[in-house]
């Protein structure tokens, strides 16, 4: 039970960091949608496509999906 019980904490901490990744995901297409909603609003839309970029970025480093490792003869 040691192991298992090691295996399921990881997969609890594996979907809380899946979770905030999604979070973070939707956060930043909400903020691209108000943006192109509300130009005026955009002080440079270089800058927020940088933003974007690093946001994803970091997204991505949360997600343990991306992070999967299983062995091949599976």
């Amino acid at each position: 039970l040691g192991n298992q019980s090691k295996e399921l904490e990881d997969l609890e901490n594996d979907v809380k960091q899946w979770q905030r990744a999604e979070q973070i995901r939707e956060f930043v297409k909400a903020k691209v949608r108000y943006g192109l909603a509300n130009p005026d609003k955009i002080n440079s839309y270089t800058e927020l496509r940088q933003w974007v970029k690093r946001s994803y970025a970091y997204a991505d480093a949360l997600d343990p999906v991306l992070k999967i490792k299983c062995d091949k003869s599976l």
